[in-house]
């Protein structure tokens, strides 16, 4: 009997400590990839802090506006688009931008180039105006 339950305990310990060494090495790995993962993101947002200003920085510097306002326009699209092909609910703080949005494209229409991104466009800004909430 005494052999048996040394046996059994051993068992035991063998498999408790692959247990703990699988989630030491799982949590290392998981948190390698998460890292590299997290760090790609970072640096890919850092880029677009820089190329974005700086894109629209150089045509304002040499006097040429419209092509300034086109790339901010460009981006602002982008902004709603993903917005619209996100599937989120929409809170207060959006309907309020996307407000005035509404009111800033009364003012200054546009007309994207690409008519999927449009229509996207004006879903959104019709479906977050107070008459379609």
């Amino acid at each position: 009997m005494d052999r048996s339950l040394k046996k059994i305990a051993g068992f035991s310990a063998c498999i408790i400590g692959g247990i703990i060494l699988g989630g030491i090495i799982t949590f290392h790995l998981f948190n390698k990839i998460y890292c590299h993962f997290v760090v790609k993101d970072q640096e890919v947002f850092i880029r677009h802090e820089i190329i974005s200003p700086y894109t629209v920085l150089l045509p304002l510097r040499k006097g040429n506006t419209a092509t300034a306002v086109e790339r901010l326009e460009m981006q602002l699209d982008s902004g709603l688009y993903g917005m619209a092909v996100n599937n989120r609910m929409l809170d207060s703080e959006d309907h309020l931008l996307l407000k005035k949005i509404r009111e800033y494209r009364a003012k200054y229409p546009r007309k994207n180039k690409n008519p999927e991104i449009e229509t996207k466009i004006n879903e959104l800004l019709s479906l977050s105006s107070p008459k379609h909430r």
